[in-house]
C-alpha cells in the first residue's frame, strides 16, 4: 500500500475521486487497474474481490440448502446463516473502494507534508501518523470481518452435500489467504506508527491469523473427507 503514488495530488485526491464503485465495473477493467502503476489499486483491492468471491461461493451452498426438503426442519437456521453470509458478501464488495480511499488519503497527506518547510511540519506529521493508522485499520477491519465469515462458512459445512462441499472448502481457503494478505498490508502501515499505538493491533492480528488457520484446517479436512466418502447423498 505505501509504495504506490499518484502523479499529482489535488483536492479530489484528498476527498476521494469520483468513480463508479469497483464492484460495478467489468472484472477485466478492475484487474487491469490493479496491474497499472498509475492507478491507486493493488493488494487491498484484490483482497476485497477475493473475499466477495469466497462469500458468494458459500452463499451458493446455503441458497441450495435452504430449498432442500431434507433440511426443512432447520430452514430458519439456514436462512439466518444465509442472511449473514450474503451481508458479508455485500460488505466485501465495498472493501476495495475503502482500501483505495484510505491509500489516497495517506498519499495526499504525505505529499502535503513534503510541501511544507521543516518548521511547519509538526502538526502535519501527526496527521500523517493518523493516516497510517487509518490505512492499517481498513484492512484490519476487513480481516476481522473475514474471520467472522470463516466461522459462518464452517457452520455451513453441515448443510453442504458431497457434491458442493468443495464450494465451502474453497470459500474457506480463499478467505484464509485473503486474511493473510490483508494482515500483511496492516503490518506494512504499522511500521510507520509508534509501538504503543501498534501493539494492540498487532496482538489482534496474531489472534485473527491463528483462528483463521485453525478454521481452514478443520474445514478443508472435513471437505476432503466428505468428497472421499462413499456417501453420495
Amino acid at each position: 500500500m505505501v509504495e504506490r503514488k499518484p502523479e499529482t495530488v489535488t483536492q479530489t485526491d484528498i476527498e476521494g475521486p469520483l468513480r463508479a464503485p469497483l464492484i460495478e465495473q467489468p472484472l477485466r477493467d478492475v484487474v487491469r487497474q490493479v496491474a497499472d502503476p498509475a492507478r491507486n489499486s493493488g493488494g487491498g483491492v484484490v483482497v476485497g474481490i477475493t473475499l466477495a468471491g469466497a462469500a458468494a461461493s458459500a452463499e451458493l451452498v446455503l441458497r441450495l440448502a435452504v430449498k432442500r426438503k431434507s433440511f426443512a426442519a432447520r430452514r430458519d437456521e439456514i436462512a439466518e446463516l444465509l442472511d449473514r453470509v450474503a451481508a458479508a458478501r455485500r460488505s466485501f464488495e465495498d472493501a476495495a473502494d475503502q482500501d483505495i480511499a484510505a491509500f489516497e488519503h495517506l498519499v495526499a497527506t504525505q505529499r502535503a507534508l513534503k510541501q511544507l518547510p521543516e518548521t511547519e511540519q509538526t502538526a502535519p506529521r501527526e496527521r500523517l501518523v493518523g493516516a497510517y493508522v487509518q490505512a492499517a485499520d481498513v484492512p484490519l477491519g476487513l480481516a476481522r470481518q473475514a474471520l467472522e465469515f470463516m466461522r459462518d462458512a464452517e457452520r455451513g459445512l453441515e448443510f453442504a452435500t458431497r457434491f458442493i462441499v468443495s464450494d465451502i472448502g474453497a470459500a474457506t481457503a480463499l478467505a484464509r489467504g485473503a486474511i493473510d494478505a490483508a494482515l500483511l498490508t496492516v503490518a506494512a502501515n504499522l511500521a510507520y506508527v509508534d509501538d504503543r499505538s501498534a501493539a494492540t493491533r498487532r496482538s489482534e492480528m496474531g489472534a485473527i491469523r491463528g483462528e483463521a488457520a485453525e478454521i481452514a484446517e478443520r474445514v478443508l479436512a472435513a471437505a476432503n473427507a466428505a468428497i472421499s466418502s462413499s456417501d453420495r447423498s
